[in-house]
């Protein structure tokens, strides 16, 4: 059961992303669908694990390696965005170099979003060093839940020298919260799969 929800979710993932039938086009994550049956598999505790998919567009021959895990930090927003979430951190390589990097959030708004360019800046501690900050923007989609971290390589860079990571984001009307993220293996950051 454990590996057919991994793969379910997995080509979710994919699926969201646009890769299907051949198609390169960039769509949004629904991160609801995506955290919801990540998180039913976890309900007791939050894996530790990376979810993984690999796809190879049949006709240019490149490959797309997505990886994704949930934060073990699950927030409580107040009204409208109630209701326990945890975030998604989803890491996608094609042709073994990093390409996109996207945080995801179920319910709510992020506080840059109201920004006159649309662009935010957070914060990342990985492992013990010391914090980072990063820049990202929305998708083209206009999804408020979904954050594309504009230096992929760098974030792929430190995220491949740890086993955890922090993110500090500010959610509009709800705060700036500190999400966790564990796991055990990251050796596929920064080799070849």
């Amino acid at each position: 059961m454990k590996e057919f929800i991994i793969f379910f979710v997995t080509g979710f993932i994919f699926y969201s992303l646009g890769y299907h039938n051949g198609s390169e086009e960039q769509t949004s994550l629904n991160p609801s669908q995506i955290s919801a049956n990540y998180q039913n598999e976890n309900e007791s505790s939050t894996s530790k694990d990376w979810v993984y998919m690999q796809n190879e567009d049949k006709i240019s021959g490149d490959s797309e390696d997505v990886y994704a895990i949930t934060s073990k930090t699950t927030v409580d927003f107040k009204f409208p965005y109630n209701g326990k979430q945890s975030p998604t951190l989803v890491l996608v390589k094609k042709n073994n170099k990093p390409a996109d990097v996207i945080f995801i959030i179920e319910k709510g708004v992020y506080a840059c979003k109201y920004n006159s360019d649309l662009k935010c800046s957070f914060r990342v501690k990985f492992g013990d060093s010391k914090p980072h900050t990063f820049h990202a923007i929305f998708s083209e989609s206009g999804k408020d839940e979904n954050l594309y971290i504009t230096n992929a390589e760098k974030f792929y860079n430190e995220i491949s020298k740890v086993k955890s990571a922090v993110m500090e984001i500010v959610i509009s009307d709800q705060g700036t919260f500190q999400f966790d993220f564990e796991w055990e293996n990251s050796s596929f950051l920064s080799n070849p799969s």
